[in-house]
């Protein structure tokens, strides 16, 4: 094969003898094949056309392909930032089951963990804040009260009868401010301590009650009618006389002269109930949920006028989740008020 002047050429030599005679002969075909090599380059680049097709389909594939693949992952990173940005309520869809669904689950998970939490330490601060409020409030009013009787007595010519009646409130309002005190103190203590239990006995709980109840109960002509079914009980004794003394003196303050306060007591299966019912001015329904705040009081002025501090509820609160217990309230204004509190037991006696 040559080329000339740009056209190639096949070029054959073949020996050969012809029997006639017997002399060898040269015999050359020169054959035009430029065809084939135009063929050829056409074909060439026909092939590099379709390799820069393919090569350019694949990568646009390839870039599709991998849009469609870390499409969750970056869904998933928007809503990451979305959360970390205060978005709280950024979540992501999960579709499947492998393990970018399985992290967009964690995701979630982790989202909804934290907005609680989040929720709860809000939740919490408004508390504290509310509380604040209250205790500013409950200290204000006895505390200017007390000043102002004790500037009367220090600067006016009072009359014997003025400077008793003075010394009385200015007494009363002490006694208000030593109550509010102590119950603050037993509040913080009981939210900060661990309780050993030991059996307690239902008739111990009566013989105590009783006699510590029966001033208070006849000062204001409220009579008692008290009968715990013989139990063992499981708890700390002193907490739960505190928890039924002060349901039971919540309900005297509730009462009228000559009402009367039932505290029943009956064992059901492992556990023991006693309910404290009175006749008094009942509680409304929208309130009912609202009473174990620290310093609420459904009626204020009562509460005060009776030496209450709106602490009482709040005791009995944490008396019953210290116990494990529960308590479910039935009220009805003018009709009354009825508190069933549901505690562990270790048996009958």
């Amino acid at each position: 094969i040559y080329k000339s002047k740009d056209t190639y050429y096949l070029r054959i030599v073949s020996y050969t003898i012809l029997p006639s005679d017997l002399k060898g002969y040269y015999v050359e075909t020169v054959t035009n094949i430029n065809n084939i090599y135009l063929q050829r380059q056409e074909m060439t680049r026909m092939y590099h056309y379709i390799m820069f097709i393919i090569l350019v389909s694949c990568m646009i594939l390839s870039l599709a392909l991998s849009y469609f693949l870390t499409y969750r992952v970056r869904v998933l990173s928007a809503s990451t930032r979305s959360f970390a940005d205060g978005d709280l309520n950024s979540r992501v869809q999960v579709h499947g089951q492998d393990e970018i669904a399985t992290l967009a689950a964690d995701f979630n998970r982790m989202a909804d963990s934290l907005q609680e939490k989040i929720d709860e330490i809000s939740m919490h601060a408004k508390n504290q804040e509310a509380f604040t409020a209250a205790f500013a409030h409950e200290l204000k009013t006895p505390l200017t009260s007390i000043i102002g009787y004790a500037e009367l007595l220090r600067t006016m010519d009072l009359s014997q009868e003025e400077k008793w009646q003075a010394a009385d409130y200015i007494f009363s309002q002490g006694k208000r401010l030593e109550s509010l005190s102590y119950k603050l103190l037993d509040l913080f203590v009981l939210q900060q301590q661990e309780l050993t239990f030991a059996p307690v006995s239902s008739s111990e709980l009566t013989d105590a009650i009783v006699p510590m109840m029966k001033q208070n109960l006849a000062a204001k002509d409220v009579m008692l009618s008290m009968h715990l079914a013989p139990a063992t009980l499981y708890g700390d004794k002193d907490l739960l006389l505190s928890l039924l003394i002060n349901l039971i003196d919540n309900a005297r303050k509730a009462s009228s002269s000559g009402d009367t306060i039932t505290v029943l007591g009956y064992s059901d299966n492992d556990y023991y109930c006693i309910s404290v019912q009175d006749t008094g001015k009942g509680i409304p329904a929208d309130e009912i949920d609202k009473i174990t705040k620290p310093f609420y009081m459904v009626d204020k002025s009562r509460s005060r006028k009776e030496g209450g501090a709106g602490l009482g509820m709040s005791l009995c609160y944490e008396i019953l989740r210290l116990h494990h217990a529960q308590w479910h309230i039935e009220s009805e204004l003018h009709v009354g008020t009825t508190i069933t509190i549901t505690i562990p037991q270790t048996g009958k006696e």
